[in-house]
């Protein structure tokens, strides 16, 4: 992978990690920058373990290569690019056609290990589309709540004081195949909202903004559609619109809390 050749962003890097694990069936793993020697690091453990090695190169374009060292099963989780200085660095994690509760199955301590090690200053919670059907199906909305406020605790590492924002469910007319009542997607408004407060998280309700329910057909017709066909996903616009309005909502409390006298003062 290497930094990009074109556009106003990501052609600069001065940060590079990666991320991989240890254990007994480990192996070998080898890395170079910009073509230089290969690095060999070795992924044998006697028991599992989270590690991470660094690369410091100067402020510019990098290539960073990695490939298997012919030695055992070694497991790579991914590659960190990042800039010195300010800025804002958004990573994201997608499940794709899970149920929230597909969270759970997770390792803890891995988990941890990750969410502590990349020290976020706010975790971002958006599941629960195809979570939908479920509540088409019956499902006791007290049991989502306790699935969702697992997940919560899960990704948050179990550290409450952990900033955490859940961005509630968008408007649906179908979930996967299963159709969505408007009565489905309050039901699940509400046990996110539970969780989320009771997990001391933040709140954005993405229905009220997108207009409340039945709104995702208004996005559809919209010019540029700001919704799929489906009537389950959001437009590439869409998704741009969605972000305008969560972090104007963000920004609108965070101007508030200092108003208050709250926060930390930079110059």
């Amino acid at each position: 992978m290497s930094t990009r050749s074109r556009g106003p962003h990501g052609r600069r890097v001065s940060h590079i990690e990666l991320w991989y694990g240890a254990d007994p069936k480990g192996g070998t793993l080898h890395a170079r920058i910009d073509g230089d020697d290969w690095l060999e690091l070795d992924t044998r453990s006697d028991a599992p373990i989270e590690r991470w090695h660094h690369f410091h190169v100067e402020p510019g374009p990098h290539r960073f290569e990695l490939r298997h060292g012919g030695v055992g099963k070694p497991r790579a989780y991914g590659v960190v690019f990042e800039t010195d200085g300010p800025g804002v660095v958004w990573d994201t994690i997608s499940m794709i056609g899970a149920f929230t509760r597909r969270l759970l199955s997770f390792d803890a301590e891995h988990v941890a290990a990750q969410v502590r090690h990349r020290d976020p200053a706010l975790v971002v919670f958006g599941f629960g589309g195809n979570d939908l059907r479920r509540f088409h199906m019956g499902l006791d909305p007290a049991v989502f709540v306790q699935e969702f406020r697992a997940a919560l605790q899960l990704v948050r590492a179990g550290d409450r004081a952990r900033a955490c924002l859940v961005v509630g469910v968008i408007d649906h007319v179908r979930a996967g195949p299963s159709p969505v009542h408007p009565r489905d997607t309050r039901a699940m408004i509400a046990a996110q909202r539970e969780a989320a407060f009771a997990e001391g998280c933040a709140f954005f309700d993405a229905v009220a903004a997108m207009g409340g329910p039945g709104s995702i057909r208004a996005w559809r017709r919209a010019d540029p559609p700001l919704a799929e066909p489906d009537l389950q996903h959001l437009s590439m616009r869409g998704r741009d619109v969605m972000a305008e309005m969560i972090f104007q909502g963000l920004m609108t409390r965070f101007d508030g809390f200092r108003r208050r006298g709250g926060g930390e003062r930079r110059p």
